[in-house]
């Protein structure tokens, strides 16, 4: 019928109106390190939607041209801790396109997984392929300066998720 809604983001004025997330969720399913919807597909009655997120990218910002007052409060270790805690692709699901629900919000427990790079439905599950460009060893800032360090959680992975497993995985799938 030509009409449409806005399901997630910011609410805005259109020539068709005012437009405001019928979600109720804001842009990148309210992660400001989601950049953008990578991926999305159908399995088993469910919308699949995957992120790419670049929070991993912080650990390799260069500080020196940040604001002096975010230098400040980003020193290397609360980045390690934002890295670790908010880092990772999110994958969410929905039957509707208004409630959704989170699959994972960390990347499947790996905060250098940093997208959902490709889904395939399938009669075994839904497969889920990531994007991990972090292996198999990274660059580390230690006192004495940078270096390279072995990296076990780099490097795609591929899930699969099957009927009778875990209903969703902030942590561990």
């Amino acid at each position: 019928d030509d009409s449409w809604d806005l399901v997630m983001g910011e609410g805005r004025l259109t020539p068709d109106g005012l437009k405001i997330p019928i979600s109720g969720l804001g842009p990148g399913f309210d992660k400001g390190f989601n950049a953008y919807l990578w991926r999305m597909c159908v399995h088993d009655g469910w919308l699949y939607a995957g992120t790419f997120a670049w929070s991993s990218l912080l650990l390799y910002a260069p500080r020196e041209k940040w604001p002096a007052h975010i230098q400040a409060m980003m020193d290397p270790e609360r980045t390690n801790t934002i890295v670790n805690k908010l880092g990772g692709f999110d994958l969410w699901r929905t039957r509707d396109g208004v409630i959704w629900m989170p699959v994972t919000r960390n990347g499947f427990g790996n905060s250098f997984n940093w997208g959902v790079r490709t889904m395939v439905s399938t009669d075994h599950g839904l497969f889920v392929g990531t994007a991990n460009p972090f292996g198999p060893d990274i660059n580390v800032e230690r006192a004495a300066g940078w270096q390279f360090e072995p990296n076990a959680k780099g490097g795609l992975e591929i899930w699969l998720g099957a009927a009778g497993g875990a209903s969703h995985a902030d942590d561990k799938p």
